[in-house]
C-alpha cells in the first residue's frame, strides 16, 4: 500500500478557514466537525480592530487588533491600519 492510499480512508472532515478582512475590523472562523465558530484574541474578543504594528527597525510583526491601536499615535510611522481607504 502506499502513501495515497493510507490517505485514502481518512473519514477526518477537513477544517475550513474562513477570514473577513474589513476596514475597521477584522474576524477569523473556521468551519470543523463541531460547526462554525470564530476564534477569539487572546482576551476572547471575536472582532479584532484590522490594525497591524510592525518593528520599526526589523519589519517584523509586534502587535495586531487592539493592542496595535492602543500604541498607533506612539508608533504611527509602523503602524497600518484602514489600508482600504
Amino acid at each position: 500500500m502506499n502513501s495515497h492510499d493510507s490517505h485514502s480512508h481518512d473519514t477526518t472532515p477537513p477544517i475550513i478557514l474562513g477570514i473577513d478582512l474589513g476596514t475597521t475590523n477584522s474576524l477569523v472562523a473556521i468551519y470543523d466537525a463541531t460547526g462554525p465558530r470564530c476564534l477569539p484574541d487572546s482576551l476572547g474578543r471575536n472582532l479584532l480592530p484590522s490594525v497591524v504594528r510592525l518593528s520599526s527597525i526589523t519589519g517584523e510583526l509586534e502587535a495586531i487588533g487592539s493592542e496595535a491601536r492602543t500604541h498607533a499615535v506612539e508608533h504611527p510611522t509602523s503602524t497600518v491600519y484602514s489600508i482600504k481607504r
